[in-house]
């Protein structure tokens, strides 16, 4: 998951401001004018999302296409985006190759370079949570040691993985705007991770990224948000925007037709019965 800047349009380079991973593996806070403009967090495997029932959903929905164009915009440190790669390899098959490259995109510099390493901290939960999830995948293409604790090592962080095959070809990391990629968003047969970050667009920036996206995003894609996202309200969005519940939680059917709104400065408020 990666938390984007609220100033959208005119990203400015903030300062960062480094922080040990608290409660997971990559966790920085982001500064501008002395203010949180936003987190980055990103987990492996993120349990919010119904990984098996959403990779049941694809083959039915992208089974007959020859190639599918997978988009993880504010991917972070990339954990996502192996997160995907490894559950199709392990659903799809030889077929995961017409689902790849990922293209990887944040506006976040740091981000980018960390995801471009290819080796990624994690904690004991994310470790079994991917042997439970990829067994083989993870066992044949990856190297996992725990390391002992202290100099910045702690439960949060105690398992290194990295890659130690060429699967990181797979992955196309960038720097980009999520509104700079409309060429890429409005191809036939996408898939658009868009996770967990809406909040912090704060309402009008929120509503213009769902219009942005219902704009360009073809009938035969799929768009999937987060659990932090709907604490926000930011389904009741996307349903005014045109997009469509499907029975996999967070995960949208794009409208099919323009949307007749237009932006409006959206009322982003938590619901209590989410604890953030």
């Amino acid at each position: 998951m990666n938390i984007c800047p609220i100033n959208f349009y005119t990203y400015k380079k903030p300062v960062i401001k480094k922080t040990n991973p608290s409660f997971s593996s990559y966790n920085d806070k982001v500064f501008r004018d002395g203010k949180l403009a936003y987190r980055n967090h990103t987990e492996l495997l993120r349990n919010d999302l119904a990984w098996n029932g959403f990779m049941d959903y694809v083959n039915e929905k992208y089974g007959g296409a020859k190639e599918v164009n997978v988009v993880n915009h504010a991917c972070s440190a990339g954990y996502e985006s192996w997160s995907l790669m490894m559950m199709l390899m392990k659903t799809q098959g030889e077929n995961f190759k017409k689902f790849m490259p990922i293209k990887a995109r944040d506006l976040d510099k740091n981000a980018i370079e960390f995801a471009k390493k290819g080796a990624m901290e994690i904690c004991g939960d994310e470790y079994i949570d991917a042997q439970i999830q990829c067994g083989k995948v993870l066992k044949d293409n990856f190297e996992i040691k725990k390391r002992p604790r202290g100099n910045g090592i702690d439960v949060s962080n105690e398992y290194l993985m990295t890659c130690k095959t060429d699967l990181g070809k797979n992955i196309e990391f960038k720097q980009a705007n999520i509104f700079d990629d409309k060429d890429l968003i409005s191809k036939e047969n996408t898939i658009l991770f868009c996770r967990n970050f809406w909040p912090y667009l704060e309402g009008k920036k929120a509503s213009e990224l769902a219009f942005f996206l219902a704009q360009n995003m073809k009938p035969s894609s799929t768009l999937v948000i987060g659990e932090y996202d709907y604490a926000y309200v930011v389904d009741k969005l996307l349903e005014r925007t045109g997009f469509k519940k499907t029975n996999i939680e967070y995960v949208y059917e794009a409208p099919g037709k323009p949307a007749i709104d237009k932006p409006v400065d959206f009322n982003m408020q938590r619901l209590e019965l989410y604890a953030y």
